[in-house]
């Protein structure tokens, strides 16, 4: 979210996506050098979900005068959330891998008619697949 003005209670950003201003509380902000994290993400109409405010130093001249920084504070992104590796999305589908027709054909001319349960091999394993960009990955792994 880009910084544009504020008031008396409120700091007021705008969505880079879909151009909405959003008014965020000034308690619900923590500066940084040249911006502020938010210690609540803010959703904004196009879906978008943000937690930080980017500005230069001249613009943010409430933060260089009202709020201290807070090195103890942790921003809600560095909690233990599962992300995508590649694109960092948060909209992820886990399930069962499930049956392999690949791994029974294989088992079927190797092993005959018993190789055929070699499909069901590793069908448990735990898949899990980021919504936005389509890329899996088994759970427990990166």
């Amino acid at each position: 979210m880009k910084y544009l003005s504020e008031d008396k209670e409120f700091v007021i950003g705008q969505c880079e996506r879909c151009r909405s201003e959003l008014k965020v509380p000034k308690d619900n902000l923590v500066s940084r050098n040249d911006s502020f994290d938010l210690k609540a993400t803010v959703q904004c109409q196009c879906g978008r979900i943000h937690n930080l405010i980017l500005g230069n130093s001249k613009t943010l001249k409430w933060a260089n005068e009202k709020v201290k920084f807070d090195p103890n504070y942790v921003s809600s992104n560095q909690s233990n959330t599962v992300s995508c590796p590649l694109c960092k999305s948060v909209q992820l589908y886990a399930g069962d891998k499930g049956f392999s027709l690949g791994s029974a054909a294989a088992g079927g001319i190797l092993f005959g008619p018993v190789g055929l349960l070699g499909g069901f091999l590793g069908s448990k394993t735990v898949m899990i697949t980021c919504l936005n960009c389509g890329h899996k990955w088994e759970a427990g792994r990166i």
